[in-house]
């Protein structure tokens, strides 16, 4: 997988940006100089001085009059009652908006058409993801992963794992994987070890939809069970209930699969002006994740999405991140995503 960026060399790797109705967007480091800049759908590049300006030093883009870089004007970030809705085709609102209004979306490549990616080397590299490390967890998965031995590898979860807006799913170059793919990729060949994935996501559904219909992936007896819900969870349930329906599904796996270790993966932060991913409840699941992991033995670990994320949100905006405009990652997402799982199951300095 390509990283997000090469921390000795100062290097970073098409960090993506929008210009939703704002000519500025900040990048995550300080700049010592930008390389490129591409739109990698079309394929187009823009020149400094032409369709942009930086200051050495500074985090901000500037985009010049008359740039032929993408923009959301604001018209589009706030559609009127006229605006085509989700779920029709092509749509570019949906309904929800926290002020009983709409919010700009497309679940199509609309995101992907209209972002940039920036490659440059930064003054320095400053990330913390402040995850802890979790050696510790997960021994018989690693120890498989160690030998060169087969493992077969199960995701349960919504939309988002079942890979909607990275590009290889919607069909667009550059055709970046979904965060799954590009995880057992990178174990497959880090380890050369043979691994079978088993996605069983579901776009729409919830933790719900997985506990009740245990009989169908059960029986694929995986060796490590990802559980990774909550976005559509949010505004149904508290996080102590998500934590119970999450409970069940372990147990119901250990019925056929006693010795598989399981990794719960906290979600991404929806739109915050969004009904169904108000703020605070993305940070109460993953509270409730975290304690429950805490409470728990060496088989079950934490992906912390959920915490990355927020990190990324001081530096992004929600737009440089969005494969829609409001719940799932881009292309850039679906690598932090990658990278927060590799940082657990590889020991991998992703960061």
């Amino acid at each position: 997988m390509l990283k997000l960026w090469d921390r000795p060399n100062r290097f970073i790797q098409q960090e993506c940006c929008m210009f939703s109705a704002r000519d500025e967007v900040q990048l995550m480091f300080p700049v010592e100089t930008i390389m490129r800049i591409t739109t990698p759908v079309t394929g187009k590049e823009y020149f400094p001085g032409v369709d942009f300006e930086y200051t050495p030093g500074s985090r901000t883009i500037r985009r010049l009059p008359g740039s032929s870089m993408p923009y959301i004007p604001e018209s589009m970030m706030r559609p009127g009652e006229d605006a085509v809705c989700y779920p029709e085709s092509n749509a570019r609102a949906v309904i929800g908006a926290c002020d009983g209004g709409r919010l700009f979306f497309n679940n199509e490549n609309f995101f992907a058409e209209n972002q940039i990616s920036v490659d440059y080397r930064a003054v320095a590299v400053d990330f913390d993801p402040e995850l802890d490390h979790q050696s510790d967890r997960l021994p018989l998965f690693r120890k498989k992963l160690k030998d060169r031995n087969a493992v077969r590898v199960m995701l349960l979860g919504d939309s988002i794992s079942e890979g909607f807006n990275a590009t290889a799913y919607t069909g667009c170059e550059p055709f970046s994987p979904p965060y799954i793919e590009q995880t057992t990729r990178y174990l497959s060949d880090r380890f050369r070890a043979k691994i079978d994935l088993l996605n069983h996501a579901v776009e729409g559904t919830g933790c719900v939809f997985a506990e009740s219909n245990a009989r169908v992936w059960v029986k694929d007896r995986p060796d490590l069970l990802i559980i990774a819900y909550g976005m559509n969870d949010f505004s149904k349930m508290t996080g102590e209930e998500f934590i119970e329906r999450n409970k069940n599904m372990i147990r119901s796996c250990r019925q056929l699969s006693p010795e598989c270790e399981i990794v719960l993966l906290a979600s991404m932060t929806g739109h915050p002006f969004w009904e169904p991913t108000k703020p605070g409840r993305d940070a109460e699941f993953a509270v409730a994740a975290r304690d429950f992991v805490a409470a728990s033995g060496r088989d079950i670990a934490i992906a912390d999405v959920q915490k990355v994320w927020k990190k990324f949100l001081e530096r992004k905006d929600f737009y440089d991140l969005s494969g829609n405009g409001v719940n799932h990652p881009n292309d850039y997402g679906h690598r932090i995503y990658a990278s927060v799982l590799l940082h657990l199951l590889a020991g991998a300095e992703m960061f």
